[in-house]
């Protein structure tokens, strides 16, 4: 009989992943966290040219030198000074992820995490030996952080917070007086803050802002997928101290050896490229937020407007547990998350989360469907 690692036995599917074991043809998903509009052309062609010039072998293991100057460049507009040397091109922001709790997290160490937040933060904090702790998020604060709640969660086993704005789940965007306030309190606490932040672009009234601003010592990950529509390239990135990424970088060769090179060689076309594509692609997203939030303005939903990527986290309670209103949603053929996936709070149990990244047509059925069950 095979044994397996107990710490691999105790962990749970995603909860997420198994919804979309249901879907059908006719089925409306608003379930999955991915952009419903293609790489763009010329992101595509600079792949397709990748392979006929031949660039199908091995990069070096931070990743293109080419790729790692423009991600420098790119981070200069979130007021983030960093070099190539310091960068680390892994195959998605999910692998930057995992270098990070490999690195910091030691057996026993507490971990915050936002609650509700990425659904991936938990278990890989398990992975790495540690223990997941709750930094509620509160709906009366529209799901943003608060410092004097961060200050109240810390003890001397807290080693490491992660940090996610704008949010998935709930589309809120973290203001620069708080950011500031947090990365002062986990510099005070040597407290590693981990920065993911690839919803950056994805912002509709404000602009972010990066902890990595106000800290050179904040470990920034980003990637191409949501900004480029580049879910299946499989590019993400890390920023963080030249020591701190030597450390990394033993992690990253043994487990990947390099990013793929023809999805490298797109990045960096896509990088060095104008923005005018993210910026129609952000009106876009933009007026769907938009018709959700107008949408569900006088019903018994309650939304706070999300402020960035593209979620939304509505409090459904008046139409049952999220468990029970998603089960509804799905006999109507509409896949969208239970709250319960997002934290450990009671209070997840009153929202869904839907992306509305999708179209208009899909979301209206949403809109009218959700009112009548």
């Amino acid at each position: 009989m095979k044994k397996y690692s107990k710490r691999i036995e105790k962990l749970k599917p995603s909860g997420i992943r198994e919804l979309f074991d249901q879907v059908g043809p006719e089925t409306v998903n608003l379930g999955i966290g991915e952009p419903d509009y293609q790489t763009p052309e010329y992101i595509k062609k600079a792949g397709i040219r990748a392979i006929n010039d031949g660039y199908t072998t091995y990069t070096p293991n931070k990743g293109l030198p080419t790729l790692r100057k423009a991600i420098t460049n790119y981070l200069t507009k979130y007021d983030i000074k960093t070099n190539p040397e310091r960068i680390i091109v892994t195959s998605g922001a999910s692998e930057a992820l995992h270098l990070a709790t490999q690195t910091y997290i030691n057996n026993g160490d507490h971990v915050l995490i936002p609650d509700p937040g990425f659904v991936s933060y938990r278990p890989l904090t398990k992975i790495a030996g540690g223990k997941p702790k709750p930094l509620p998020l509160k709906p009366q604060d529209n799901f943003k952080i608060n410092p004097e709640t961060l200050k109240e969660k810390i003890t001397q086993k807290t080693k490491v917070l992660f940090l996610n704005s704008p949010s998935n789940p709930t589309g809120a965007i973290n203001n620069p007086k708080d950011i500031k306030a947090t990365t002062e309190i986990a510099k005070d606490h040597n407290i590693t803050i981990i920065s993911d932040e690839v919803y950056s672009e994805i912002i509709y009234e404000d602009k972010h802002t990066s902890p990595a601003k106000y800290n050179p010592n904040i470990i920034t990950i980003n990637g191409m997928s949501k900004t480029y529509a580049m879910t299946g390239w499989r590019i993400g990135y890390i920023t963080a101290p030249k020591q701190d990424i030597n450390q990394m970088l033993k992690i990253h060769q043994y487990i990947q050896a390099c990013a793929p090179s023809i999805s490298q060689k797109a990045a960096a076309t896509a990088l060095n490229k104008d923005t005018k594509f993210i910026q129609k692609t952000i009106e876009k997203l933009k007026q769907k937020r938009n018709l959700i939030y107008e949408g569900l303005k006088n019903t018994e939903i309650k939304l706070n407007k999300p402020e960035g990527s593209f979620y939304a986290y509505p409090d459904t309670s008046k139409k049952g547990t999220d468990k029970q209103v998603t089960k509804k949603l799905l006999e109507n053929n509409i896949i969208t998350i239970p709250g319960r996936n997002f934290g450990t709070q009671k209070t997840n149990q009153n929202h869904i989360r839907i992306s509305y990244a999708t179209n208009k047509k899909d979301l209206k059925k949403f809109i009218k469907t959700i009112q009548k069950i």
